[in-house]
């Protein structure tokens, strides 16, 4: 089981890659959903996304970020650590580190 579990992750981070996304060590990051990503995408190690997730173009996520029914806009940098579920974030923002950000948070651009 667990073997078939990373066969799949490297499917994803592949595909992820292929794309344009840079993936900091792409045997170390989680995709348990959907994961819609746009240009210049950083992710970093570690990271758990959950559900339906949308990253803008040029978001950077953080190591050992989880990511829960989220979508985050463009130019946003998500700082290690952060816990963001159910969450909408708009553009050019700056979250974390440590952050956590519950289920029905609404952030318009330009947040620290």
């Amino acid at each position: 089981m667990a073997l078939s579990e990373r066969v799949y992750q490297q499917r994803q981070a592949t595909a992820l890659l292929q794309k344009g996304v840079t993936l900091f060590d792409p045997l170390r990051i989680d995709i348990r959903g959907h994961l819609e990503t746009a240009k210049e995408v950083e992710i970093d190690v570690g990271c758990l996304f959950e559900g339906d997730v949308s990253l803008g173009e040029g978001v950077k996520v953080g190591a050992y970020c989880v990511i829960k029914d989220a979508t985050i806009g463009a130019g946003t940098v998500i700082a290690p650590f952060t816990h963001i579920v159910g969450t909408t974030i708009g553009q050019n923002n700056k979250i974390g580190p440590y952050a956590r950000l519950r289920p029905g948070t609404i952030l318009s651009d330009d947040t620290h």
